[in-house]
């Protein structure tokens, strides 16, 4: 087993809960007049073997829901074996999509991390209003539309290898 952990926060909880009936509810961010700002992960304390002195190393990729191989953010942190704490992961202000879920891996120095580590942690997700995410959003994805553009245009454009036009068209 490898010490990494995948975590997916869904983009529409009202269907999550097998053999119950569907939750009159919403928590999701179909229709929210807001941008993703940053992530507060509070980890529990983690009961793992230090690897660096005191310290454990854990890597937190968060992924962008349109284009699953590109990280909204990449992050290595070390934290103290046996001691909870609170990150704040500050991503670019994105609007995330209807229907397409939030999803991250956490990656830890040493063997003995696994999920099971994780027992106890909670996510927020910290939004801010449309109007004041709007321009980072906008230029993130001209940026990933011109950059996915140009490896049309630059390589094979005939070719579907590599999900090119795949990505392209999630824009």
């Amino acid at each position: 087993m490898l010490p990494v952990v995948h975590v997916l926060i869904p983009a529409d909880f009202r269907l999550t809960r097998p053999g119950r009936a569907v939750g009159h509810f919403s928590y999701g961010w179909d229709n929210l007049d807001a941008g993703l700002d940053g992530i507060a992960i509070d980890l529990p304390a983690l009961q793992v073997k230090a690897t660096h002195g005191v310290l454990f190393p854990l890597n937190i990729q968060v992924k962008d829901p349109l284009w699953p191989a590109r990280n909204l953010l990449d992050v290595s942190v070390s934290v103290k074996a046996g001691e909870a704490r609170t990150l704040w992961l500050d991503t670019r202000d994105q609007m995330l999509p209807p229907g397409h879920s939030l999803y991250l891996t956490i990656a830890g120095a040493g063997q003995d991390f696994n999920a099971t580590q994780l027992d106890g942690a909670r996510i927020r997700l910290r939004f801010k209003p449309r109007v004041e995410a709007l321009p980072e959003h906008v230029a993130d994805r001209f940026a990933q539309v011109r950059d996915n553009m140009a490896f049309l245009v630059e390589e094979h454009s005939n070719t579907k290898r590599l999900a090119r036009y795949e990505r392209l068209d999630a824009i």
